[in-house]
């Protein structure tokens, strides 16, 4: 039963203790010492917590306890509780932890709460890599061979070999170590060593056993197989054993040939050694290395190139250190090569017939190899008219860039190195002005060497033309302008402005005229300056051509610009100051630029207010504003 009470003040000499209502058998409160106190017969009681950590498996059990399931309990102060923990199948107790140590029994005293916990880990399970070991050895040599052993499980695996009854071990197996243990998920090697000395040629087999903590399989056995074979020997062989080159020219190499080096023995041909041959004759024997292993074989390869006229026979010999050794007959002719035969022929074309002073004259350079063998090292050169201005003049190399030609120069045509097949052929462009004081004929020469020529009568040719001194009123359009008329494109335009024409159909010239700019009210003879095309096979080039004020031609370079290129030319003014005289200097130049990145600029001297523009394309004008 519970009954109510309460304590009065009592007062005493020390002080007075206030009452506090409360039952009997609860405890109550000292108002003057704030302090706990228990009523006769009170019980104090503690809990005790446990628990299972990590990933093993197993059970705690003591009074009251039972683990999973039922993991805590509440005992009286200073009980004595003893806590067992028992492994699952597969695992084995570690370790207590919280308020108990150790892995033996557990003793708790409840004198306050308590938790404790337990470690369960895998037990030791032994695996063994590889399954079995074999051997095949020559009498009287050994091999060691490594077997793992690795312990799958967390508890510490203890092993050891098993030497005795029908685990006893053969003289020719010895095994290091033969015992050892391996922590939770590490592994050891052990060094299994075949000896067959002594043994004669035979198979011979045993078995490995190994002892261990692992309850599942408490001895392992490892089969091991010997098998013992004589002592050995290489046998070297060629083939097949002979080689006949035939006939090869003198300073050339044949086609080479194959012969393979078999090992038919049964032991390694080690340390081989190869003779030289000589005669011509050279072999490759870098497929076989220093070794052939017995029952393989490498690849030799032999050439001949004769040095000189006449039969050769030779030997080629391969050797092991053992003795092994195997020879291949060589034989071959070496004869003297008839010189190639080339035959140069060149063509000069002029694109004028008749020309003025100051005009530029075009030349087409042909050569032909019409021989039956390639021309290696050929060579072509030109010598310009002297009524033709030389340190203006410019060439081109056409093609094919197969010939080794060099793309241009200035001067006289001077092109060496060049090789032209037979049936082929290399083609240059030269251009040079007339000079302003030159009279009657422009005779230019071109001349193509080669060392194998078998008809020199045909390697030089020469273009002639007229100059033609016209007076004032009756000058007429040079030769070469395109076959088609030049038609006004545009009524005007002016410097900054941007003209863009594609390319007009090919003609049958091999230069023609595209374009031309005149001073804005006057004819197409009265040009500032125009655009040429160069066409060559499938191949186009462009370049700017410009008047002086004397009327002299000038031009830019040639430069490739593809026959579907949108152009975009341009006149542009600029100014700058004379670097001595300090007086300002305008300048006004062409510039064409091709899609595809080509570019040419070409000064212009003569610089009217606006251009009448001439073409065969349609062309667009872009004002200069919409170019900003």
């Amino acid at each position: 039963d519970i009954f109510a009470w309460t304590l009065s003040s009592i007062g005493d000499v020390e002080g007075s203790v206030a009452s506090v209502g409360g039952a009997i058998g609860s405890p109550g409160t000292s108002a003057r010492a704030s302090v706990p106190y228990e009523p006769c017969g009170a019980v104090i009681e503690h809990t005790l917590v446990v628990d299972i950590v990590g990933a093993g498996l197993g059970t705690i059990t003591g009074d009251g306890i039972a683990c999973p399931g039922d993991c805590d309990e509440v005992y009286t102060e200073g009980a004595q509780v003893t806590l067992t923990a028992t492994a699952a199948a597969g695992f084995v107790f570690d370790s207590w932890g919280g308020d108990c140590t150790g892995n033996g029994v557990c003793q708790v005293t409840m004198d306050a709460a308590k938790a404790v916990d337990a470690t369960f880990i895998a037990a030791a399970n032994i695996e063994v890599e590889p399954e079995n070991l074999s051997a095949t050895l020559v009498s009287g040599s050994s091999e060691t061979q490594v077997l793992t052993l690795t312990n799958s499980g967390g508890e510490t695996l203890t092993w050891q070999v098993t030497d005795e009854g029908t685990c006893a071990l053969p003289t020719w197996i010895e095994i290091d170590p033969v015992d050892g243990s391996i922590g939770g998920g590490e592994n050891q090697a052990v060094d299994v060593t075949f000896d067959a000395t002594g043994l004669a040629p035979d198979a011979y087999a045993t078995a490995l056993c190994i002892a261990s903590n692992d309850a599942d399989q408490p001895t392992i056995t490892v089969p091991l197989t010997l098998t013992v074979t004589a002592i050995p020997a290489p046998v070297l062989a060629f083939d097949p054993m002979s080689f006949d080159f035939g006939a090869v020219e003198v300073g050339t190499t044949s086609a080479s040939m194959t012969a393979t080096l078999r090992n038919d023995g049964n032991a390694d041909a080690t340390e081989l050694d190869f003779n030289t041959p000589g005669g011509g004759f050279a072999a490759d024997v870098g497929d076989c290395g220093s070794s052939i292993p017995a029952g393989e074989s490498c690849d030799v390869v032999v050439s001949f190139a004769p040095a000189a006229a006449g039969d050769v026979q030779a030997t080629l010999e391969a050797g092991s250190v053992d003795g092994a050794s195997a020879a291949l007959e060589l034989q071959g002719s070496g004869v003297l090569a008839p010189d190639p035969q080339t035959d140069l022929a060149v063509t000069i074309e002029a694109e004028q017939t008749h020309v003025q002073r100051g005009e530029l004259v075009d030349y087409l350079i042909i050569v032909r190899n019409i021989g039956q063998d390639t021309a290696i090292g050929a060579s072509v050169a030109s010598t310009l008219s002297s009524a033709l201005d030389t340190d203006f003049a410019e060439w081109v190399c056409v093609g094919p860039a197969a010939s080794g030609c060099t793309e241009s120069g200035q001067g006289d045509l001077v092109d060496a190195g060049l090789t032209i097949p037979a049936s082929g052929e290399v083609s240059y462009l030269i251009s040079a002005p007339v000079r302003a004081d030159a009279d009657g004929e422009v005779s230019t020469q071109v001349q193509a060497l080669d060392e194998y020529d078998v008809d020199p009568t045909n390697n030089s040719a020469e273009a002639v033309g007229q100059i033609v001194v016209y007076r004032d009123g009756f000058e007429v359009q040079g030769e070469g302008a395109t076959d088609e008329p030049l038609a006004p494109a545009a009524e005007q335009t002016v410097a900054g402005e941007t003209i863009t024409l594609i390319w007009p159909t090919r003609t049958n010239a091999l230069i023609e005229t595209v374009l031309v700019a005149t001073p804005d009210g006057v004819g197409l003879a009265d040009e500032a300056f125009r655009l040429e095309r160069l066409s060559v096979e499938s191949r186009d080039w462009a370049r700017l051509v410009a008047k002086d004020e004397n009327g002299g031609e000038y031009a830019s370079h040639w430069v490739l610009a593809a026959g579907d290129d949108a152009l975009n030319l341009v006149v542009i003014d600029s100014e700058h100051r004379h670097a001595d005289s300090g007086d300002i200097v305008h300048q006004r130049t062409a510039q064409l630029r091709s899609a595809a990145g080509s570019e040419l600029h070409l000064p212009l001297v003569v610089r009217p207010a606006s251009y009448r523009l001439w073409s065969t394309t349609p062309l667009i004008v872009t004002p200069a504003a919409a170019n900003d």
